[in-house]
């Protein structure tokens, strides 16, 4: 008896799991549309503009930021790692980051870039 009632257990975890906890983190990681209202302003110097691991995103460093920056399917739009370096590799740049929670990144050290601008002007927006 206690073997089924340990399979009963099983059974009720991995359901609760499939059905609330999934649907749950992948609702909290979705991201909303970027508004001014939605977004923070951060400043700071490109130290490093590179390919994101799956090769569509673009991952933008800023010195003494432990975060990761990033433009979600930066190739997709027609952006290029190189292309982006170019205009703001050790440059003072000002990013807008959308303001939510990621399930996967309870922490924030990973930030969506909804907009970049150098010296007032725009290089990439999502706004």
């Amino acid at each position: 008896m206690i073997r089924n009632t340990s399979l009963i257990e099983k059974a009720v975890i991995t359901f609760a799991i499939l059905t609330v906890i999934i649907p749950l983190a992948i609702f909290y990681s979705i991201l909303p549309k970027p508004t001014i209202n939605n977004c923070s302003k951060e400043l700071g110097f490109v130290s490093k503009v590179v390919n994101g691991s799956g090769k569509r995103d673009i991952v933008i460093g800023i010195q003494g930021s432990d975060r990761y920056y990033y433009i979600n399917r930066a190739v997709e739009r027609g952006l290029s790692a190189d292309q982006l370096s170019e205009q703001i590799l050790n440059k003072h740049i000002e990013v807008m980051t959308i303001n939510h929670f990621i399930f996967f990144d309870p922490t924030g050290i990973t930030k969506h870039i909804a907009q970049i601008k150098s010296g007032g002007v725009v290089i990439y927006t999502e706004m």
